[in-house]
């Protein structure tokens, strides 16, 4: 995914437009590089690859604000078993909270733009969109 971030970094760059990212570089590295690190699921040669990778794609394009949408774990599973992404089924509830506990760790050091941390287990879609809005 590190790659696919450079290349949307080096697009981002390019447009005047304003860009929303779902995901960017810096969870995805900080996150689940350091949890595949971790686990023994990449080395350390590869991690730091990613580490480059990760850095060229911030000195690229930098966010102007980084959204963190909090829900709890049982909320994320039930959204989880909604959307039904191949990608996401069979996740465990001990998964989904080990990634709880890194998102906070990682937002909490995130110092790269304005932030706004967000709960969103009552909300629907249409409120959420309009609190981030209310931000800009």
């Amino acid at each position: 995914y590190s790659l696919q971030y450079l290349e949307q970094a080096v697009q981002i760059m390019g447009t005047p437009e304003n860009v929303v990212q779902d995901r960017s570089i810096y969870d995805t590295h900080s996150v689940f590089s350091r949890w595949r690190l971790q686990t023994g699921l990449i080395d350390r040669d590869e991690f730091a690859m990613l580490d480059r990778i990760a850095q060229c794609s911030d000195s690229l394009a930098r966010p102007t604000l980084m959204v963190f949408l909090r829900a709890t774990v049982e909320v994320a599973m039930t959204r989880v078993a909604v959307r039904g992404t191949p990608t996401e089924v069979g996740l465990e509830a001990g998964f989904l909270q080990m990634l709880s506990a890194e998102y906070e760790r990682w937002f909490g050091e995130f110092e790269v733009c304005r932030k706004l941390a967000l709960n969103t287990d009552s909300d629907p879609v249409e409120r959420v969109v309009e609190k981030i809005l209310s931000r800009l």
